[in-house]
């Protein structure tokens, strides 16, 4: 038998922060593989992107004369501009996140009842239901309003 190994290419401050999340609620960690992959992916672009702009601007801006090394301004500048647009795009994924999180906790409730009971019923076997399609086209109608309230609030 052969034993095959995996070695895991994580920062160790990432694996530091997974071992001690581990002995708290799942909430913190949880136990979904899927949820699992999420927090590994976001711990992992934290240390390979945002680190490079938020450590510049703290050692330009700041930190420099606690280490004997004068003050960059320029330096602070450029980098206040990569973490600038680094946030941008972490806030950008946040947004696409949380839509897709709702929609499959909401949107896909009213969608799927439509669909299934207006057209697909008799693909799987089922009978039609126009009253259940009318009910679960009022849900999508609604849903899908919300959505567009959304919108015109800037939070989408």
């Amino acid at each position: 038998m052969m034993l095959k190994l995996y070695i895991e290419c994580m920062l160790q401050p990432s694996r530091v922060i997974l071992i001690f999340c581990r002995e708290f609620p799942n909430h913190w960690y949880p136990a979904d593989l899927t949820a699992k992959a999420k927090i590994h992916s976001i711990l992992d672009w934290h240390h390979s992107n945002l680190r490079h702009g938020s450590m510049g601007f703290v050692l330009n801006s700041t930190l420099a004369p606690a280490i004997g090394l004068p003050l960059n301004p320029q330096a602070a500048k450029e980098a206040e501009k990569v973490l600038s647009a680094l946030l941008s795009y972490l806030m950008a994924r946040a947004k696409i996140h949380s839509i897709l999180d709702w929609h499959h906790s909401n949107l896909r409730h009213g969608s799927m009842g439509f669909v299934l009971n207006s057209t697909l019923a008799p693909a799987i076997g089922l009978p039609l239901n126009p009253q259940a399609a009318k009910k679960a086209k009022k849900v999508l109608s609604a849903l899908l309003s919300c959505i567009d309230i959304l919108v015109e609030l800037g939070n989408i």
